[in-house]
């Protein structure tokens, strides 16, 4: 199979990046201690986090000497540095750095992916993955297909294969995830969504090409899209925005919609606001509207009915209108009551009666039946009063199945009585 071709240095992610590191410090000072070379102290002279290795020149000669006899089998240079400082003798570990990586190239894979210990395992396939590249990824996937199994941690190994491997060749990552029975299916869609995720960092567009036009077997490609986008909202705003209007199935694009009007509330409030009244296409228009409102009613309830109710001139969506009257049902319950009246939108207005009854009801349960006592028996109250009847029929059965039994529309009220009687039959086996 044609795996591609590209710069031979493999970069990894950031996330990755952090986790080597970790791994190269936390494995060189195991060998270290289980050899009785030396001691790791911090080095207040040295930046943040760097660890420290302090050896007399008597015991240690020269760094020299120590990469000449490191325990370590297979790495001729373990990346010891020296420290300018007042520290005689300091050395600093950088694990980063192009001799200590380069030292894993020649280590046995097979034998690191057969180690038990953890530290060690991790210490080396990591640092051996950061030689990857177009000329050895067919071996490497050759051993790891040998000698990995279905497990955790064979899957945690082939995810460190696809982050290095997607940093020079992405496609080839996922031809190769798209045709192989090696990886189980629910991790290979893990696995695809990492890779496209790490392409979008560095080419968003060719990434979400090859997603729209090329078929990856065994993974769902709306899922991938959503995944990728919300990574990417996540971590480049200005590019998620871009990329969402060019993604070509309405219901994917609208569902990145979703994951981008989020992620950019989040980062800028205002920004957000001003792309999703902005935006052309109808459908993704009123999509991010509604998740800015979403967004907007954690912060201020009141405000983000005002908002909503102007955005969609009367028509708001179900679940903003449900989670704007909640909130106001549990803060000011007539606020809710005026916000869920003007709503146009039968669904919407009926959700939003209940939602903010039942907040109502669970704070003064009183309060509320005089409010529903005042309004006329109707379908536009029935879904107010089963909601009124579910919350009190823990202290009160038989009113709440008075309560159910007012509901005017017969399959709702049926449906209503069915559930009281259930919960009335529970409470009761409980008690006994």
């Amino acid at each position: 199979m044609d795996r591609g071709t590209g710069n031979k240095e493999v970069k990894f992610s950031g996330f990755i990046k952090i986790l080597l590191a970790a791994i190269l410090i936390a494995g060189a000072y195991d060998f270290g201690r289980r050899h009785g070379e030396s001691a790791l102290v911090t080095d207040p002279s040295s930046p943040v986090g760097k660890q420290v290795e302090t050896r007399s020149r008597e015991s240690m000669g020269t760094a020299e000497h120590v990469r000449r006899n490191s325990t370590v089998s297979g790495l001729n240079d373990l990346g010891f540095m020296s420290v300018d400082g007042s520290r005689e003798g300091a050395l600093i570990y950088d694990p980063m750095s192009p001799a200590a990586l380069a030292g894993f190239r020649d280590l046995p894979l097979a034998a690191i992916l057969e180690n038990e210990n953890s530290v060690d395992h991790l210490y080396q396939l990591t640092g051996y993955l950061k030689n990857l590249d177009a000329e050895n990824v067919d071996e490497v996937v050759a051993v790891f297909e040998e000698k990995t199994d279905g497990s955790w941690s064979g899957y945690r190994d082939w995810s460190l294969l696809m982050n290095a491997w997607s940093d020079f060749d992405p496609q080839g990552a996922l031809a190769y995830l798209g045709g192989s029975g090696n990886v189980e299916g629910r991790r290979r869609q893990a696995l695809a969504e990492q890779v496209l995720e790490s392409w979008a960092g560095k080419d968003p567009a060719a990434a979400l090409d090859f997603a729209q036009t090329r078929e990856v077997s065994g993974t769902n490609r709306r899922r991938m899209i959503n995944e990728m986008m919300e990574n990417l909202s996540e971590k480049d705003i200005s590019s998620a925005v871009q990329l969402t209007a060019m993604i070509d199935d309405p219901r994917t694009r609208l569902e990145a919609t979703s994951e981008v009007a989020r992620n950019y509330f989040d980062q800028d409030p205002v920004g957000a606001r001003f792309w999703a009244e902005s935006l052309g296409d109808a459908d993704m228009k009123r999509r991010a509207l509604e998740q800015v409102s979403l967004r907007m009613v954690r912060e201020d309830p009141t405000q983000a009915a005002t908002y909503a109710l102007d955005q969609f001139a009367g028509e708001v969506p179900w679940e903003a209108s449900r989670e704007i009257a909640e909130q106001l049902g549990r803060q000011d319950p007539a606020s809710g009551i005026d916000f869920a009246q003007q709503i146009s939108n039968d669904r919407s207005r009926r959700i939003a009666i209940a939602e903010t009854v039942g907040e109502w009801t669970r704070k003064d349960p009183v309060a509320a039946a005089k409010w529903l006592n005042q309004m006329p028996a109707s379908e536009e109250m029935d879904w107010a009063v089963a909601a009124f009847s579910r919350r009190v029929v823990g202290d009160d059965p038989a009113a709440a199945l008075d309560w159910a039994a007012s509901i005017v529309n017969e399959e709702t009220r049926n449906n209503v009585m069915r559930d009281i009687n259930r919960r009335i039959e529970r409470a009761s086996r409980n008690d006994n």
